[in-house]
């Protein structure tokens, strides 16, 4: 990419733009403008609950909190589809390990919880 770009990312994609961006600059891609995220920053604990491993009725009665207009649990068919993609994601945010890497240069914003 050689033209400005700025990234704006929610939810679970946060950490994976985080490191994008990071990867973006070892690419030395020198047009990333603007990064904006909702979550913590990558080095603060994320979830202290590891609900990935919980049995299926708790895993979808503990989404279902987070939000609770998830129609994929509502039709049997979509919620075989969509909860072990759900399971992962949630894994992969619940047991990411922060690695300290060079400092993104430019504007980088974290609104986090």
């Amino acid at each position: 990419m050689t033209e400005p770009f700025a990234i704006f990312e929610h939810s679970m994609g946060e950490l994976l733009t985080y490191e994008l961006c990071h990867k973006f600059q070892n690419e030395g891609n020198p047009a990333l403008v603007h990064i904006c995220l909702r979550r913590k920053a990558p080095q603060l604990k994320g979830r202290k609950r590891l609900i990935h491993i919980f049995p299926k009725h708790e895993f979808i009665s503990d989404i279902l909190k987070l939000d609770g207009k998830v129609i994929y649990f509502k039709n049997k068919d979509l919620e075989d589809i969509f909860l072990p993609n759900l399971r992962t994601e949630f894994k992969s945010i619940e047991t990411y390990e922060f690695n300290p890497k060079n400092n993104l240069p430019n504007s980088f914003l974290w609104s986090g919880r």
